[in-house]
């Protein structure tokens, strides 16, 4: 007979679980208050409530558990779905880990109130993580907790808990690696190789040392990683070994350009195209590689079956693989990757292992750079960007915000706010202070000032006083069989510059401070200023961002559009989200994206990433959270080249600033072989 189940708008999976405790048990009573205080607290992290309900339907095929057992397993669960967010493959607890940056998130996650006392929740946190371990040594979960080798949703190789699927992945990218590293034979001879070298060298660029090896490398072996910050030369570096890699017979047709979001990927080939303007003859051909793609659309992906057309047995053709915003890979998609590449492929992966990691699990990208200087197989295929080359005398407020960044990532704070420094961030007392140059902090709880104040000066400075802006929101785009004329491009050109140049970037969606309330504060601003009857949810002039993929549309997860008027053949006008193509620009109608865009006068951090503007203003939550930490704060700031506002306490910044983000993984044991002798 088929268990019939009703459907609860409370969440199905937590009625479930909730129905085996009763009421009348005090220890149910307990565990029936963490359910909806749990949902709340998991936003700390930036994680949306269901990764609760995910691990209540885990834990619920648990029957036989005691709530003392069935609290500890759903905390422990939920911890580790956090930790996969933060780019994590496995949860420690029998480890030293488990007592530190492990035990700070179950304390996060168990705290009942601000007031229950420090010592309280170190014991309760303490409690929970010995009942965790005495049931998997007991195997009372043995339901969904199994051994390494057998086919549970969660997996304890000891000290260490698995999700099943998190193993597997990182078992066979790890193994996939290790056979692409085996095959590193110099792919083309030495003396003609230099000469190559030598030639794209000093025109329109002197490579450095560093940037010398970085070719040499990509051009030579199999696998290359190119790690570096802002400045450090990343794009010259590509534009080289692309141009070395055409003088060695390579075909256009032989190469891939890609990244992981339709952002990032455009981003790539504008970079590429502007290193390239300068350059001609023999370097003709660099016009014909097919332009940057998504790491989706590289690999096939298709989103009605849900299925890579590119695997092990249909690989890609392009021998040569570059894959920029390497940081930005989860492991999943890293192992499709590995997966489908030739043989004889080489893969170029391009980035900054000092960003935050990916949204989704998995670290690969920061894994595979901690194995540079040791014995590990990767370590010679590491090759790190030092030398910056924005820092010059010309450009001094490049030059200051990198210095900051470089502090931040050293965990220097003191010359972040020494007076003396010239190289520090300036400290505001009042938003009229604000000079929208190099980094300043606003500490508007500190002062007169508040949140809502810098957003009024932000409005009227970033947004309403642009030159022409109004003018370029109020006019009709006319979009025909060839797309806009000659005149709405220039205008949409001009438009899209202008309301790129700034951006407000949130650690959170949610809160008073997170970017959802921020934008809805814009957003009422613009209806007010344009004196709208009623209250549209775009209007336009409005900058708007795609939260998924849509490969029907060719838009994608994290490209930024603005909402216009804009009519067709019919004459009639709506209001369009218009989104830029490498060809130009397209518009698309509200009512076949309204679930998929959101305003984006304010963004997260992550949601930042692959992205660079004019001016920044980085939004801190009003208290500590989880997630303010030192790779955060290092991506927020790099994302700007002339001004960042720091708004918020000044203590706050410099506690994220010591706060570094953890994160575990068994790729570098895997790929210095201590793996097996751990298993075995």
């Amino acid at each position: 007979m088929i268990e019939q189940r009703v459907i609860s708008p409370f969440g199905t999976a937590k009625e479930l679980f909730l129905s085996t405790y009763p009421e009348s048990d005090p220890g149910s009573s307990e565990l029936r208050q963490l359910v909806p205080r749990l949902m709340d607290r998991v936003r700390l992290y930036n994680v949306d409530g269901e990764i609760v309900q995910l691990a209540l339907e885990m834990v619920q095929w648990e029957k036989a558990l005691e709530p003392v057992e069935a609290k500890a397993l759903l905390m422990t669960v939920t911890a580790s779905l956090i930790l996969l967010q933060q780019g994590s493959t496995r949860l420690p607890l029998f480890a030293a880990e488990s007592e530190g940056y492990v035990a700070g998130i179950l304390a996060t996650l168990i705290r009942v109130d601000d007031k229950q006392s420090p010592t309280d929740v170190a014991n309760d946190v303490r409690n929970l993580l010995e009942t965790t371990r005495n049931m998997l040594q007991k195997g009372n979960a043995h339901s969904i907790v199994g051994a390494y080798g057998e086919y549970k949703p969660l997996i304890f190789v000891s000290p260490h808990l698995y999700h099943h699927k998190l193993l597997k992945l990182e078992e066979r990218f790890s193994d996939r690696l290790t056979r692409l590293l085996s095959a590193g034979i110099p792919a083309f001879n030495g003396r003609l190789l230099e000469a190559c070298i030598r030639e794209v060298d000093g025109a329109p660029y002197q490579l450095s040392r560093e940037q010398r090896a970085a070719v040499t490398a990509a051009v030579n072996f199999p696998f290359t990683i190119i790690s570096g910050g802002p400045g450090t030369g990343k794009t010259s570096v590509i534009v080289s070994i692309l141009r070395v890699l055409l003088r060695l017979g390579v075909g256009p047709e032989s190469i891939a350009l890609a990244a992981p979001t339709g952002k990032a990927a455009n981003r790539m080939g504008e970079s590429i195209r502007h290193a390239l303007k300068n350059i001609g003859g023999r370097d003709e051909k660099i016009k014909d590689i097919p332009d940057p793609r998504t790491l989706h659309r590289l690999l096939g992906y298709s989103p009605a079956s849900g299925r890579f057309q590119c695997h092990e047995n249909n690989r890609l053709a392009e021998q040569f693989v570059f894959i920029d915003e390497g940081s930005m890979i989860d492991l999943f998609l890293m192992e499709r990757l590995m997966r489908s590449l030739r043989e004889d492929a080489h893969l170029v992966l391009i980035g900054d292992s000092d960003q935050l990691p990916s949204v989704e699990a998995g670290a690969v990208f920061r894994d595979l750079t901690a194995a540079d200087g040791n014995t590990s197989p990767v370590s010679k295929h590491v090759v790190r960007l030092i030398e910056n080359y924005r820092m010059s005398e010309k450009d001094p407020s490049g030059r200051n915000i990198l210095s900051v960044a470089k502090r931040i990532k050293a965990c220097d704070i003191g010359p972040l706010f020494d007076k003396e420094a010239t190289e520090g961030i300036s400290v505001k007392e009042s938003v009229s202070d604000i000079v929208f140059d190099k980094v300043e902090l606003f500490d508007g709880v500190a002062s007169t000032g508040s949140l809502e104040t810098f957003l009024d000066s932000w409005y009227s400075s970033r947004v309403k006083s642009l030159a022409g802006l109004k003018g370029l929101i109020r006019k009709l785009y006319r979009y025909g069989k060839d797309g806009f004329g000659d005149r709405d491009r220039e205008d949409l050109e001009a438009l899209f510059s202008r309301l790129n140049q700034s951006k407000i970037l949130c650690l959170t969606r949610v809160y008073d401070t997170g970017s959802q309330a921020i934008n809805t504060f814009f957003h009422e601003r613009f209806l007010e200023e344009e004196e709208y009857e009623y209250s549209p949810d775009f209007v336009p002039g409005e900058p708007v961002m795609m939260l998924h993929n849509d490969y029907e549309r060719n838009i994608f997860n994290g490209d930024q559009g603005i909402i216009l008027r804009v009519s067709g053949a019919s004459r009639r006008h709506h209001f369009m989200a218009v989104f830029r193509r490498p060809e130009g620009f397209a518009p698309f109608h509200l009512d076949a994206l309204h679930t998929s865009i959101e305003h984006s006068f304010a963004i997260t951090v992550h949601k930042s990433q692959g992205s660079e503007f004019d001016h920044v203003a980085l939004v801190l939550p009003e208290q500590e959270i989880p997630i303010l930490t030192r790779e955060i704060l290092y991506t927020a700031v790099t994302r700007s080249r002339k001004s960042v506002v720091i708004v918020g306490a000044k203590s706050l910044f410099a506690s994220g600033v010591r706060n570094e983000l953890e994160r575990f993984s068994g790729i570098f044991e895997r790929l210095a072989g201590d793996w097996e002798r751990k298993i075995l």
